[in-house]
């Protein structure tokens, strides 16, 4: 299926901002860790154009909450990765 170009630019949007959200969220206390990381997992299992953000060793997709009691998320997609 073709995809419109409405959709495209959509995509193109989410690739942009994702990767500044994740950076903003990461380590944080807030809902916007959650917030970010719902969407991202949602996004990936869409299968939206989203990038691991190479700067965290090990690259991942998701934001860690600064709280270090809550578990790291599983990359969707690699069930042996964590963050």
């Amino acid at each position: 299926m073709k995809k419109s170009e409405r959709e495209k630019q959509l995509e193109s949007i989410i690739l942009d901002i994702s990767w500044m959200a994740r950076r903003y969220a990461d380590g944080r206390q807030t809902y916007a860790v959650g917030m970010y990381n719902d969407a991202i997992e949602l996004a990936v299992k869409l299968g939206l154009p989203i990038q691991k953000d190479i700067i965290v060793n090990p690259p991942s997709y998701f934001a860690q909450d600064g709280d270090p009691r809550i578990a790291p998320r599983k990359d969707p997609n690699d069930s042996s990765s964590a963050r």
